[in-house]
């Protein structure tokens, strides 16, 4: 189980709960099955899968969590077509138009009807809380994705006072220099992709992968005024990894050092596995972390 993704957030208060409270805390939201009757269902399920498992993984004060969404797909093509025969019935039958408002309500009971027969497609989102470093960190980079974790988990605490972490310099114009100047901080090496945007106009975009990023074609995006908004780069031959101009990592690919490092670690259960990926991954992470604010300014201030 490796992260693939990275949205961290910063806690503003120290964060207390003990793993065993936490745990409690998530079990009035367990993931439960999504009846025929409901359109999805979304809870907390336990991070190394198994079944009615707890719901929280801790490695002392580092905890694993896994929110599951399950939903019902009604393609959009199948309602409407099914909605358009019974407006046609309707109209032929009764002589008269069919409004906008009934039209709703024909929809709405139509795709009631259609939900027992529609198919289910489950899928998880991980995170865990760092206590230690006041850390959340989430598996993804979408918004919607992250912000539906993180408004179950406000559910389920009842409070989650967190903000995004943030720098104290604009990591797209750092970016751009070192795009420009092609001279990056200690640890960090271009990876030979990279995404630039016209700040005027953010739908004039240009994606570079499998390039020289020091060659003409980037140089001249650069010198027409665009900015890095995303950046491939190698952290200390350890991460391989794509940082946003939000600060968001996508694409993390842990590197050969560090399965060298899991090789060494005991892994004679599913669950020693677990447990040595997990605390090997939150390490690299926290070292990430540390060198991309660093590398940024610092954290940003208030």
């Amino acid at each position: 189980m490796w992260f693939k993704n990275l949205t961290l957030f910063d806690f503003q208060e120290p964060f207390e709960q003990p793993a065993a409270e936490l745990a409690e805390a998530l079990s009035g939201m367990r993931f439960r099955p999504c009846p025929d009757h409901e359109p999805s269902t979304r809870g907390w399920s336990a991070p190394l899968g198994v079944p009615d498992g707890p719901l929280v993984h801790s490695i002392g004060d580092t905890h694993l969590l896994r929110l599951t969404l399950e939903e019902r797909l009604l393609p959009a093509s199948v309602v409407r077509e099914k909605l358009a025969e019974q407006v046609e019935e309707i109209e032929q039958r009764e002589h008269r138009k069919v409004g906008r408002k009934e039209q709703r309500d024909l929809r709405e009971h139509l795709e009631q009807s259609l939900l027992p027969d529609a198919f289910t497609r489950k899928r998880s989102t991980f995170g865990y809380i760092d206590a230690e470093r006041g850390v959340l960190a989430v598996d993804n980079a979408t918004d919607k994705r992250v912000e539906d974790f993180t408004t179950a988990l406000r559910e389920a605490l009842g409070s989650l006072p967190v903000r995004p972490v943030a720098s104290r310099e604009d990591p797209g114009l750092i970016m751009t220099e070192w795009l420009r100047d092609q001279d990056l901080p200690g640890g960090f090496e271009l990876d030979g992709e990279c995404v630039l945007r016209d700040p005027d106009d953010t739908r004039v975009v240009a994606r570079l992968r499998q390039e020289d990023l020091g060659g003409e074609e980037v140089q001249a995006h650069l010198a027409a005024g665009k900015r890095v908004s995303q950046l491939a780069v190698n952290w200390e031959d350890r991460l391989r990894l794509v940082v946003g101009d939000d600060l968001r990592v996508r694409r993390v690919r842990f590197l050969d050092s560090v399965q060298e490092k899991l090789d060494d670690m005991p892994q004679d259960s599913r669950e020693q596995e677990m447990d040595a990926r997990f605390h090997l991954m939150s390490e690299e992470f926290r070292g990430l972390h540390d060198a991309l604010l660093a590398a940024f300014g610092g954290p940003a201030e208030g």
